[in-house]
């Protein structure tokens, strides 16, 4: 009984990683398209852009790539939680997780020097 337990637990571990790392990943995403789509912008008119896709109480890009720091450090946590079982699937699912949050850590620290 307590190895599906513990089974389970790793799934839901392995799952919330997941989500908390999209957040993240889908923030870059928007920063990467507003880089792309118009290369002549000014950095402050850049961080204007992706302001606007938030609503009037998150209008602070500090904030926001703290908050992505966090999720990314979450996501980390919860990958190391369920990465102990033995599917390959799933390690290697995590595994891409946490590197992938490694690297937005880096992106959103990056982003704060600006």
């Amino acid at each position: 009984m307590s190895t599906t337990r513990s089974i389970t637990s790793r799934k839901f571990y392995a799952s919330l990683a997941i989500l908390f790392f999209l957040i993240p990943l889908l923030l870059f995403f928007v920063w990467t398209s507003i880089s792309i789509k118009d290369d002549a912008m000014s950095d402050n008119d850049k961080i204007q852009a992706f302001l606007n896709y938030f609503p009037s109480w998150m209008q602070s890009f500090k904030a926001i790539h703290i908050f992505s720091i966090l999720c990314c450090f979450v996501a980390i946590i919860f990958s190391r939680m369920g990465f102990k079982r033995k599917l390959l699937s799933q390690r290697l699912t995590l595994l891409f997780v946490m590197f992938g949050s490694i690297l937005l850590i880096f992106f959103s620290i990056a982003k704060l020097v600006l």
